[in-house]
């Protein structure tokens, strides 16, 4: 059976024409289980603040076992299989699901099409998603188990169609790089400095910490999953080559990854270091960001580095002592109730004991953690 459909993805490309690529730029494919979907900048993947988004409409019922539709006003988007369902509100900026619990991750329109983040939507539904490095870009593939190719036996027998599929792409003349849109109106994103929404239940809490060893940010990030909350890791870039594995998972946990660099001697060195740190982090996930913390940078670098697209940490609330419950329970007297978009800077010194009883009293409080996300 594997090899019957092997064959027929083969024959299919073989009925393609062929036309010379004229570059090698980056896209995104995307299957869902033995089914290659179209190649477009419209229904094509991307990244924003940390999340791989890909069309709701991928999930038709056909290729895979969950169904798409969107409510009558447009504003709600649903993904259901069976009794579950996971739906996204977009006038409401809300995501929960059929049992009653509520998600931070968010959908988005691009273009007037609705996009919801594929870890989210393969978590709910018991799926697999990967994000394979192929020729020409990436395969963001989504799994049941009535799949009948390994990812390795799909790309091989697809490969001459995903060869057809980027020459049709590119002999369109479409941009080949992935955009990253700007949220949509209704789905307002945090802003660096924090601003309040005194009409808000809780505080909207973005959680940045500054990663300098890989084995403590894998244990934050586990206390934070344990606790259905989301955060911002920022990366020194020195430690990129033997941190991959940790980026991949904050990514594909929904969690945003930034760069730290160092920015006391100045915006060129620390322009340099980031823009080689985005190559480090795109050749370990296929991302890159504009998100930076930049240590020891002045007023002028900071405005340099924006000039360039990096947005700059700007914390509201600068806490890097959270390493007790004691300590937790001073951050949360530092927050306070605002009632809107916080941002919380806790450095490298971070302890998941700390995190876990800090994140005990924001519950308690109503406040939402979520990822920053990469907005201008």
């Amino acid at each position: 059976m594997k090899k019957r459909i092997g064959a027929l993805i083969l024959a299919l490309a073989l009925c393609l024409p062929l036309v010379t690529v004229s570059a090698a730029d980056t896209v995104y494919f995307t299957s869902m289980n033995d089914s290659l979907m179209g190649l477009s900048d419209s229904t094509m993947p991307y990244w924003s603040g940390g999340y791989l988004y890909v069309p709701a409409s991928s999930f038709n019922g056909r290729d895979i076992n969950v169904y798409y539709s969107r409510s009558a006003d447009k504003q709600t988007l649903i993904l259901y299989s069976g009794k579950r369902a996971l739906s996204f509100d977009l006038g409401q900026d809300e995501t929960y699901d059929s049992y009653g619990n509520i998600y931070a991750e968010r959908a988005q329109l691009r273009g007037g099409t609705p996009y919801v983040p594929v870890a989210r939507v393969a978590s709910f539904f018991d799926l697999t998603y990967t994000n394979t490095k192929v020729d020409h870009g990436y395969l963001v593939r989504v799994r049941d188990n009535h799949a009948m190719l390994d990812d390795r036996e799909f790309i091989e027998a697809a490969g001459a169609l995903m060869d057809s599929r980027y020459n049709e792409y590119k002999k369109a003349g479409t941009p080949s790089t992935p955009v990253v849109p700007e949220p949509p109106a209704q789905d307002p994103a945090p802003n660096q400095t924090g601003e309040d929404d005194p009409g808000a239940v809780g505080n909207r809490l973005y959680l940045c910490f500054y990663v300098t060893d890989v084995p403590s940010a894998e244990q934050l990030a586990s206390v934070l999953g344990a606790n259905q909350a989301l955060a911002t890791f920022y990366i020194q870039e020195s430690l990129l080559p033997s941190a991959g594995d940790l980026a991949r998972r904050l990514t594909a946990s929904g969690f945003s990854v930034g760069l730290a660099a160092d920015g006391s001697n100045g915006a060129e060195e620390a322009l340099e270091r980031l823009r080689e740190g985005n190559e480090l982090l795109f050749r370990a996930c296929g991302m890159k960001t504009r998100l930076a913390l930049v240590p020891g940078a002045s007023a002028q670098t900071v405005e340099r580095l924006g000039g360039e697209g990096f947005l700059v940490l700007q914390s509201r609330v600068e806490y890097t002592s959270l390493t007790s419950s004691a300590r937790a329970s001073t951050l949360q007297r530092r927050i306070g109730s605002r009632g809107g978009n916080v941002t919380v800077y806790l450095g490298s010194q971070a302890t998941a004991a700390g995190l876990g009883a800090f994140l005990s009293l924001a519950r308690g409080q109503e406040d939402r953690l979520l990822a920053m996300t990469e907005t201008t």
